[in-house]
C-alpha cells in the first residue's frame, strides 16, 4: 500500500530576498519585511503539521542559492511514478528542482524534464479521485509551458484544462481541491473554472472575501491543514465535517507564498 509523503525544505538565509511581485502590489496589509528567524519558526510548526496527518516529511536541507528554495511545489509536477521538472519563468528559480528531483528519484520514480514554455507547480490543481488536472495561464505558466504539461498528464489518463489566471500569482492562489469532488474558492479564481461545476457535478465551498488567503490548503484524510486566523473559512470547513489544523503563514504570505508552495506532496 503506498503511504502520502511531503518533500520540504526551510527558507535559507537568502529568503529575506525573495521574490514578492504580488504582493509588492500591496495586495495584502502587512509589514513587508521578512523575519528570517520567525520563517523558520514557523516552517517547522508546519512540517509538525504536516506529520500530524500522517504525511512522511521528507526534509531537504536549506540552499542559500536560491532564496524562494522553501517554495518546493513550483520546480516539479508528479504523475504516478514520474515527475516533470518545470521550466520557472523566474530565472532566479531555475535550479531550485536539483535537489528535489534527485530526491524523487531515489523514491524511484522517473525524471522529464519541460523543452518548452515556462510553468510554476503553483499554477496546477490536479483531481486524482477524478483524473482531471487545471493548469493556470499567468505571469508565471504560459500557454507552451501548459501544453506541455497537457501531454504530461494527458499519458497518465488526465484530463487537462487551462484557466486564466488574473486575480492572483497562481491559479492555487484562488482554489484548492479538498477531495471528493469539492472545492474550496475565493473572490479571486476565474469563473471560467466556476463553469465546470454543473458539467461534472463539483460542489465549490467560497470563503469570505475578506479571506482570500485562506483558500490556499492542504486536504487529506478528511483533515485541513490551513493558515491561522482566518475563522471564516475555518467555520464553513468544520461545517462539512473536516477537521481543521491552523499554522502561521505570515513570513511566507510576504513572499507570495501559501500553505501548498511549502511541500510537494505525492504517494510511493
Amino acid at each position: 500500500m503506498k503511504k502520502k509523503f511531503a518533500i520540504g525544505r526551510p527558507p535559507s538565509k537568502s529568503y529575506v530576498t525573495a521574490i514578492n511581485d504580488w504582493y509588492a502590489k500591496g495586495n495584502y496589509n502587512t509589514n513587508r519585511t521578512i523575519n528570517y528567524h520567525e520563517a523558520i519558526k514557523q516552517h517547522k510548526q508546519y512540517v509538525n503539521s504536516l506529520k500530524k496527518m500522517m504525511i512522511g516529511v521528507v526534509e531537504l536541507p536549506a540552499d542559500e542559492s536560491y532564496p524562494d528554495g522553501c517554495f518546493v511545489q513550483d520546480p516539479v509536477l508528479i504523475c504516478e511514478n514520474e515527475f516533470l521538472i518545470t521550466n520557472q519563468f523566474a530565472p532566479s528559480r531555475r535550479g531550485e528542482y536539483k535537489q528535489i528531483a534527485k530526491k524523487l528519484t531515489q523514491f524511484g520514480l522517473k525524471s522529464y524534464k519541460m523543452t518548452a514554455g515556462f510553468c510554476d507547480g503553483g499554477d496546477v490543481m490536479v483531481t486524482g479521485d477524478i483524473k482531471k488536472a487545471w493548469v493556470g495561464i499567468s505571469k508565471r505558466t504560459n500557454t507552451p509551458g501548459f501544453e506541455i504539461v497537457k501531454s504530461f498528464y494527458n499519458r497518465h489518463g488526465y484530463e487537462v484544462y487551462s484557466v486564466p489566471v488574473s486575480k492572483c500569482l497562481h491559479l492555487l492562489t484562488g482554489i484548492s481541491y479538498l477531495g471528493d469532488k469539492i472545492f474550496l474558492v475565493s473572490a479571486l479564481a476565474d469563473e471560467k473554472i466556476k463553469q465546470f461545476q454543473k458539467k461534472y457535478h463539483l460542489e465549490m465551498l467560497k470563503v469570505p472575501n475578506h479571506e482570500n488567503y485562506a483558500v490556499n490548503v492542504i486536504s487529506y484524510n478528511k483533515i485541513i491543514l490551513m493558515p491561522q486566523g482566518f475563522f471564516g473559512t475555518e467555520r464553513t470547513l468544520k461545517s462539512y465535517g473536516y477537521k481543521v489544523l491552523k499554522t502561521p503563514m505570515d513570513e511566507f504570505e510576504k513572499a507570495d507564498g501559501g500553505i501548498t508552495c511549502l511541500s510537494l506532496i505525492f504517494d510511493c
